[in-house]
């Protein structure tokens, strides 16, 4: 008699997240206000701490250290120069490209 039946296979990990790793890229330094001010890889972020975000303030208040954001926080600074730190910021950590896969992967359903 032939056995039809499909084996499972045996229960054990599969993947192995623990084990996971990725190449370090350099902390992104800017000039601001005539300090040096470091602002972290948005991918070693608390994935916690990434669900509240909300705006881009929100993000700048994630990324640099609590004495770096009073500082940011307390300067007066055009608009347009707090644009020009984050799109330089996003540029050196490859946000565009990494949110344009990440949105057509969402209209292609996956």
């Amino acid at each position: 008699m032939t056995d039809n039946v499909t084996s499972l296979p045996s229960a054990g990990v599969v993947f192995d997240l623990d084990a996971e790793t990725r190449d370090e890229i350099p902390p992104f330094v800017a000039q601001v206000g005539g300090r040096s001010i470091t602002m972290i890889d948005p991918e070693t972020m608390d994935w916690q701490d990434v669900m509240d975000i909300d705006s881009p303030l929100d993000f700048l208040r994630y990324c640099v250290t609590g004495e770096d954001r009073e500082f940011i926080f307390g300067l007066k600074m055009p608009a347009w120069r707090l644009g020009r730190l984050m799109e330089n910021y996003q540029k050196h950590y490859g946000l565009e490209e990494k949110m344009a896969a990440f949105q057509r992967s969402q209209r292609r359903g996956f």
